[in-house]
């Protein structure tokens, strides 16, 4: 019985660091995966680098990959967060600045 408790909560903690990681803090405010670009620069302001990276073929139209890098401040992490087709698909952390 002690074991399922354990398995249970051990669970339950993972299930919360999956769903932190498709997040990114901006000030009192996250933005999450699937949150449009629009809203992404309205909670976080402008990245400090914006690049398309991809183009992809779909159906009978294009759409534009991009990765917006957010430097946090000193002694923090890179935040690269990766849009397709105008929508927030990836947020990833980069290297400590």
């Amino acid at each position: 019985m002690k074991k399922l408790k354990v398995l249970m909560v051990s669970g339950f903690l993972l299930g919360l660091l999956v769903s932190y990681a498709d997040a990114m803090r901006c000030g009192n405010n996250l933005v999450t995966v699937g949150d449009s670009k629009a809203k992404v620069l309205l909670v976080c302001g402008e990245p400090m680098i914006s690049e398309v990276i991809a183009t992809e073929k779909t159906d009978d139209r294009k759409e534009l990959v991009e990765a917006w890098t957010y430097h946090r401040g000193p002694g923090s992490f890179l935040q690269i967060l990766t849009f397709r087709g105008g929508k927030l698909i990836l947020i990833e952390t980069g290297d400590r600045t």
